[in-house]
């Protein structure tokens, strides 16, 4: 009913000499041409459905092989960011995660020398403000901070002493014998 066929009908003249006999009209029956077109139409279907299955099952698996390396750059992002510094040694065959997983190692391995740089710096500075030059021990303001967090827990530091020594012969033995004879006795 929803493809309707045109049933095509011939006619034709039977003769015998110049004598016209009888007319013959055929019209063909659609029957044969729906169940063909059923046939075809079936046939159509199921090989449509199997090229698309293995076209999907083709891109599923490409698609798997060239996202693959994204779980390799996600965990270099991740140990970049708790400071674990590495580089993606095998790089991607898809020209644009090539390109990213090129760019992440140059940024790991940037990160990783900016920091240590800072750290060293910051060492620098930290050695410079509270260690002492000559003996290489804790100077007066590691001395006062130490301090003063000891008594701003009394709960956490309820006892304790304190000594302090103070040579006053020191700044004339340095007066004397010059202070670099001073500190090499320090030390």
């Amino acid at each position: 009913n929803l493809f309707v066929l045109e049933v095509p009908r011939g006619q034709s003249l039977v003769m015998s000499g110049w004598k016209q006999l009888a007319t013959v009209e055929v019209a063909s029956h659609p029957g044969h041409a729906y169940r063909e077109l059923w046939r075809v139409s079936r046939q159509a279907f199921w090989w449509i459905m199997g090229i698309g299955a293995a076209s999907f099952i083709l891109i599923f698996v490409v698609l798997r092989l060239a996202l693959a390396p994204l779980n390799a750059m996600e965990t270099l992002a991740l140990g970049i960011s708790n400071r674990r510094f590495g580089v993606l040694k095998k790089l991607p065959w898809a020209r644009e995660l090539r390109r990213v997983a090129h760019a992440l190692n140059t940024m790991s391995l940037t990160v990783e020398r900016m920091l240590g740089e800072q750290t060293s710096l910051a060492e620098r500075l930290h050695v410079k403000a509270y260690v002492d030059g000559v003996t290489g021990l804790a100077n007066g303001r590691d001395f006062r901070e130490r301090l003063d967090h000891l008594l701003d827990a009394p709960e956490e530091f309820s006892n304790g002493a304190l000594l302090f020594v103070h040579l006053d012969p020191l700044q004339e033995f340095n007066d004397t014998h010059g202070h670099s004879t001073g500190n090499s006795l320090l030390q």
